[in-house]
C-alpha cells in the first residue's frame, strides 16, 4: 500500500508545535493524508482549518520524509494489521501570525480525541517522542534547501 502525506511545521519563537492523544506515548506533527485530487499544499491548508480552526499560511517545502510500515498489533481490538505500507510526506514550514493560540478540533485515526501541545527545544533534548523523527533538528533554525529522510522504525504515526 502507498499513502501520501502533508504535515506542517508550525513553529514559534523557539517552540514546535505538536499533536498527541491518549492512546499513544509520542507526539506528531499537523497534517494528514493527501485526498485525491489536492496538491500537497491544499491538503495542508485543509488540514489545518480542521484541526486548528484557523487558516494559516504554507510556507516552503522544507522535508520530504519516507515512512516504511509493517504489520504489527494495532492498539485498538488487538487486531492484526494486514498489510505494509510505504508512506511520503511532505513537510512544509507554516507561519503564524503573533499571539496565535491553536486550539484542537480533531481526532486520531482510531477516534481518540487530539490535543495540541508547544514543544520546547529542552523538552526534545529531555527524551519527548515525536514523530517525524527530523523534527528534534527543526527548533534548531531552519535550513536551506529541503532535507530528504528516511525513516524505517515500522512504528504507526
Amino acid at each position: 500500500m502507498f499513502a501520501l502525506g502533508a504535515a506542517g511545521i508550525i513553529v514559534e519563537g523557539s517552540r514546535l508545535l505538536m499533536v498527541t492523544n491518549d492512546e499513544v506515548d509520542y507526539w506528531y506533527s499537523v497534517g494528514g493524508a493527501v485526498e485525491f485530487g489536492e496538491s500537497t499544499r491544499e491538503a495542508l491548508a485543509r488540514e489545518i482549518r480542521e484541526e486548528l480552526g484557523a487558516d494559516l499560511e504554507v510556507g516552503d517545502l522544507a522535508a520530504v520524509e519516507e515512512s516504511f510500515f509493517s504489520p504489527v498489533e494495532e492498539r485498538t481490538g488487538g487486531r492484526r494489521a494486514s498489510h505494509t505500507w510505504h508512506q511520503v510526506t511532505l513537510s512544509y514550514w507554516v507561519d503564524v501570525p503573533n499571539g496565535f493560540d491553536p486550539v484542537a478540533r480533531s481526532t486520531a485515526s482510531h477516534g481518540e480525541e487530539e490535543r495540541l501541545g508547544w514543544l520546547s527545544a529542552g523538552d526534545l533534548a529531555a527524551g519527548v517522542t515525536v514523530f517525524p523523527v527530523f523534527f528534534k533538528d527543526v527548533l534548531d533554525g531552519r535550513w536551506p534547501g529541503v532535507r530528504h529522510y528516511v525513516e524505517r522504525s515500522g512504528r504507526y504515526v
